[in-house]
């Protein structure tokens, strides 16, 4: 039989995330998505995108845009261990959104994304066997 306190998510670490390890030692703190922060920030930037073009709606590649403008503000909430060619990459939402953007980086956004939507991520018996495995090392 399975216990259904297993099932219980982490509410908090829905909004305020949780580290997970993406490549070669970088570690992103990524929020659950579709939490109450990201679907206020998606509404808001899918209406002013709709007065600025004057669109009843809009197309799928304009509300991809606009989920990742709001992942960017609201999902990905930091890093840590991540570089470029000049040195260490502060983090911030509007650096995000340009990792977002960028087709080379399709693989990041993907990760975000899937990290994001899975379910198990923020289960909080994950994150207390997380924990527990982070004392014994």
């Amino acid at each position: 039989m399975g216990n259904i306190n297993a099932l219980r998510t982490d509410l908090d670490k829905q909004v305020h995330g949780t580290w997970f390890p993406y490549e070669a030692g970088i570690e992103l703190k990524i929020a659950r998505w579709g939490n109450e922060k990201f679907l206020a920030a998606q509404r808001q930037i899918v209406e002013q995108r709709k007065v600025v073009l004057n669109a009843k709606e809009l197309t799928d590649e304009q509300r991809l845009d606009a989920n990742k403008e709001a992942a960017a503000q609201t999902i990905l909430l930091d890093w840590r261990n991540l570089d470029d060619d000049s040195g260490p990459v502060p983090y911030s939402p509007a650096r995000a959104l340009e990792f977002f953007r960028d087709p080379e980086l399709g693989a990041f956004w993907t990760f975000v994304f899937l990290t994001s939507v899975e379910e198990a991520n923020f289960r909080k018996a994950r994150l207390e066997a997380d924990l527990k495995n982070c004392s014994t090392s």
